[in-house]
């Protein structure tokens, strides 16, 4: 199953429907794509919000399934800084 960005965002909200959905399904067989990965990170406002997606992404997915590889990596890379730069967290102050 491909978990949309939805039901981790309600996950880590601390909804307990949402982590009941993801226990509800085999740990092997819980994905994410790589897109769904970017759109958590985007939504990240501090270190400890980006410390905390990832700790729930390793823990609760089998797979972030990539696009292609290097695209994923270099993607992802590129929006933990954006995430977390001075400029972005500026402007939504």
């Amino acid at each position: 199953m491909i978990f949309d960005t939805d039901i981790l965002i309600w996950f880590l909200r601390r909804h307990p429907r949402a982590a009941e959905f993801i226990d509800s399904v085999p740990v092997g067989e819980r994905n994410l794509s790589a897109i769904s990965y970017l759109e958590l990170l985007y939504g990240c406002r501090s270190r400890e919000d980006l410390t905390e997606a990832r700790r729930a992404i390793d823990e609760l997915m089998a797979e972030v399934l990539p696009l292609t590889e290097g695209l994923t990596k270099t993607a992802q890379e590129l929006m933990e800084r954006f995430v977390l730069s001075s400029d972005r967290t500026q402007k939504t102050s």
